[in-house]
């Protein structure tokens, strides 16, 4: 998000664009999904009964979601790119592990598109929870 402020010289498109990121993500998610601003241009995500696999299947649709699109301010269309991780979790007691393994698993994958020069990027982290047997 950064990148979009100091490209485009539009402090005020950062929020745009993490506004529609929050959009496109509500629009994919279930009603029993959880989502939070996990920072300033990150998301965090709960996704319940689901394993890795379904979970990376569900959110690997928001980078199609965010490609060409309209942010209030600007005349072209723009793609928004994420980054993210997974972990799950089987009950309370190890959520927290699971959150910092999926953010470390998060900034990974941002820095290697950081490598790639990416010219916009979202983030966010999520885990899912399966049930214990």
């Amino acid at each position: 998000m950064r990148t979009i402020c100091r490209y485009l010289m539009r402090p005020i498109l950062g929020n745009v664009a993490i506004s529609a990121t929050a959009h496109a993500i509500r629009s994919f998610i279930r009603a029993d999904d959880l989502i939070f601003r996990w920072g300033g241009d990150e998301f965090f995500i709960v996704m319940l009964g689901f394993d890795e696999q379904q979970a990376r299947f569900r959110m690997s649709e928001l980078n199609s979601i965010l490609t060409n699109i309209n942010l209030y301010g600007l005349t072209e269309k723009i793609s928004i790119k994420v980054s993210f991780g997974f972990a799950k979790f089987n009950s309370i007691g190890n959520l927290e592990k699971a959150v910092q393994t999926a953010d470390a698993k998060m900034y990974e994958a941002k820095q290697a598109k950081k490598q790639a020069k990416e010219t916009s990027k979202i983030s966010y982290s999520a885990i899912s929870q399966t049930t214990a047997r």
